[in-house]
């Protein structure tokens, strides 16, 4: 069994292509919603996106010309301006591993040291709140040092490996959810383990650590989501020598029980995104892990009872005739009212399925010259719509753009406009041994990932991480 992570971060080259004659079944237009220069000395490529409160636009990555000089940068956007927190956990070098807003302001930290050798115990999980000062803290050591219960918190299994990138807050329980990687060695083998922490937010105080899932416990968390009804967390878990998906909810205490979206078995499933929207769980998955395989989108109650489900050939005929294979999607998006996955094409270019709140597909939309400069994200905006961030890269200047999709019912070849695609290759994610896998799991960038030149690569981030397992056949 192999084990990849991906970051989930598609990178797109400015290498100009030559155009080609093509036309979308469904448009892009734009409305302008703000637009602001990156403060310091903040570098978009490789960093998160996401809303945070009050419609504000957070976008944090690693900062730092070397590891030594490292910190936790996050850029908070208002309709005014942008400004920048860097934060150092402890006055040390600080990397970002995961970044959450809270809706009620301020950001939730999931960090550790960069320098750190092999075994130290660097991790953290911090509350930044809305004056940009650390509210309250915990170290991973005080996870690693805690008392089983009941007189503890819980126990910590294994050898400290570091600390994961998901995170998810419920505003019904105010809670912040967790994880940390811990290692067991048994006889030759060496299996992983992703331990929850859970957070009093209003007081910092640790509530429970040391929380497993699954029959054995070993296995890694591959997202996280907040259920609307009563607050609980969605955890989607795979496990080693499973190939598949497993569901669990849990109540940020001591009860978990099983999540079984349609009834039905997911262990030969694999599960790209969990997305929890509009009181409903979305999941995009694949039947297979080749770019052959057909494109699926759930929609699941509560119960998980299924409330439509779509499923997409991989290869697309564009309105003259013009096929497309899209191959594996590589994120999703949920509006309000459209649902939004995006593929990259075999000739580098970057597509969106578009879906509406019933799961039907009027087709899919270019990215190809939306904007007056390069993509740079996709993200939820306050009113339910989605945006599309653009970034100006000589000027350092960001544009949020509002999308809405347009279905072309009739193809006019008169009327159509050549439409070249986004220039360059779009580069396919790393993949890494386990070993490595808190290394390059953080959310942001490492040190000194710099793109530079005419050249420069800029990445379109697609959300919150999501680790995901491939099973070798």
């Amino acid at each position: 069994m192999e084990y990849r992570l991906h970051t989930l971060l598609v990178v797109i080259a400015a290498v100009v292509s030559a155009p080609l004659l093509v036309f979308a079944d469904v448009e892009i237009e734009t409305t302008p919603v703000r637009d602001y220069q990156l403060p310091g000395t903040f570098e978009p490529g490789g960093a998160q996106v996401q809303l945070g409160a009050g419609g504000v636009t957070v976008i944090s990555n690693t900062m730092g010309a070397s590891a030594d000089e490292s910190a936790c940068g996050v850029v908070i956007a208002t309709d005014q301006a942008a400004r920048l927190l860097e934060y150092r956990f402890a006055g040390a070098p600080t990397r970002c591993v995961g970044v959450r807003p809270n809706p009620g302001g301020g950001v939730f930290i999931r960090g550790s040291n960069p320098t750190a050798v092999e075994g130290e115990v660097t991790g953290f999980t911090s509350y930044v709140g809305t004056d940009d000062q650390e509210a309250w803290s915990i170290t991973d050591q005080t996870l690693v040092a805690a008392n089983p219960e009941p007189n503890g918190t819980g126990e910590f299994q294994g050898e400290y490996v570091g600390a994961h990138p998901s995170l998810a807050y419920s505003p019904t329980l105010d809670k912040l959810l967790a994880f940390t990687v811990g290692k067991l060695v048994i006889g030759q083998d060496e299996k992983f383990i992703s331990q929850a922490h859970v957070v009093n937010v209003d007081s910092g105080q640790m509530r429970v650590s040391g929380q497993t899932f699954g029959l054995s416990g070993v296995g890694l968390v591959g997202g996280t989501t907040t259920r609307s009804s009563d607050g609980n967390f969605l955890i989607y878990y795979f496990s080693s020598g499973d190939r598949g998906a497993f569901f669990y909810d849990y109540d940020g205490r001591t009860n978990i029980s099983f999540f079984n979206p349609r009834g039905e078995d997911w262990d030969d499933r694999f599960v790209q995104r969990m997305i929890y929207a509009n009181d409903l769980l979305h999941l995009l998955w694949t039947p297979t892990d080749g770019v052959a395989t057909e494109t699926r989108v759930t929609a699941t109650t509560d119960s998980g009872a299924e409330l439509w489900s779509a499923t997409f050939d991989p290869e697309y005929v564009f309105a003259p005739g013009v096929p497309v294979n899209l191959g594996l999607p590589q994120g999703m998006w949920v509006g309000a009212q459209h649902t939004a996955v995006l593929h990259q094409a075999a000739d580098g270019s970057l597509l969106l399925r578009v879906l509406d709140i019933n799961g039907d597909s009027p087709g899919v939309a270019r990215l190809d010259g939306v904007g007056d400069f390069p993509p740079f994200a996709i993200v939820n905006s306050a009113d339910g719509s989605l945006k599309l961030l653009t970034y100006d890269e000589p000027n350092r200047h960001v544009y949020e753009l509002a999308m809405t999709f347009i279905d072309v019912d009739d193809f006019d070849p008169d009327a159509g406009i050549p439409d070249g695609g986004i220039p360059g290759d779009v580069g396919i994610p790393t993949d890494v041994g386990l070993r490595d896998v808190l290394e390059a799991a953080g959310c942001c960038a490492t040190v000194n990932d710099r793109r530079g030149g005419g050249a420069w690569a800029l990445a379109l981030v697609l959300g919150l991480l999501l680790v995901r397992r491939r099973g070798t056949r």
